[in-house]
């Protein structure tokens, strides 16, 4: 059944308008009154009946409403270093099916590439891509990419902060994760080649938790996922 992000505001009383892309897409896919769609509005999960196709608007008849039971309790963001090429693409997507509530691309010192905003612009039709596959409740954001200390005045706004840096010997993710009790959380992944010291130094500074992910180094777009599973799993979402 196709799904559809929407404002609460296009709820009205027991029917639903749907506008703009959504539209077009509805139409796209050939469908007509009668057929059923599903749309979420963050709080709520809708299953709709098709009344009414126009060119700009799509009229639904709710049949039934229920709560959105697909999103984590805790809300993780993920500061990923900026990855050569279409790297960031696939991070996006798989972050956003394991459950990730934002993601902020960081330049760091060993960053490649500077996206521009059409490829921005891209990444978040990748979240909303993915966010419907999955059956997200929301559809994660994906913030314009930030310098190095930007990002690190961002972490006082979470409960917790966490680092994977290869180097760590004494910390495992599944010791630091285990401790773990905050609602908003912070996990920071370095680009290919990872952080020089100075700036592990300054995360440890703004109060992230440096953390080894295993014996074997994990390329950038490996190590967001095993974090945030590790993580997840020590929050009991999965």
């Amino acid at each position: 059944m196709p799904r559809f992000f929407v404002d609460k505001k296009q709820v009205i009383g027991g029917n639903l308008s749907i506008t703009g892309s959504d539209a077009k897409h509805i139409g796209v896919l050939r469908m007509n009154p009668g057929d059923e769609i599903a749309a979420v509005d963050g709080v709520h999960i809708y299953s709709c009946r098709i009344v009414s196709i126009k060119k700009d608007e799509v009229m639904a008849e709710i049949v039934e409403t229920l709560a959105v039971d697909t999103e984590p309790v805790v809300k993780i963001t993920l500061f990923q270093g900026l990855p050569k090429a279409a790297k960031m693409e696939t991070i996006i997507q798989k972050a956003v099916e394991l459950g990730v509530y934002e993601i902020v691309p960081v330049v760091t010192e060993r960053s490649i590439s500077m996206p521009g905003e059409n490829k921005a612009l891209r990444w978040k039709k990748i979240s909303e891509a993915a966010a419907k596959q999955s059956g997200r409740g929301v559809i994660p954001e994906i913030h314009l990419p930030v310098r190095f200390e930007t990002a690190m005045r961002m972490f006082e706004r979470f409960d917790e902060c966490y680092v994977a840096w290869e180097l760590e010997k004494d910390r495992s993710a599944s010791v630091v994760f285990s401790g773990s009790r905050g609602e908003t959380i912070g996990i920071v992944i370095g680009p290919e080649g990872g952080f020089s010291n100075e700036e592990i130094s300054l995360l440890r500074q703004h109060r992230a938790n440096t953390f080894s992910l295993g014996k074997r180094i994990l390329r950038t777009e490996t190590a967001g996922f095993a974090a945030l599973i590790c993580l997840m799993m020590h929050r009991g979402e999965f």
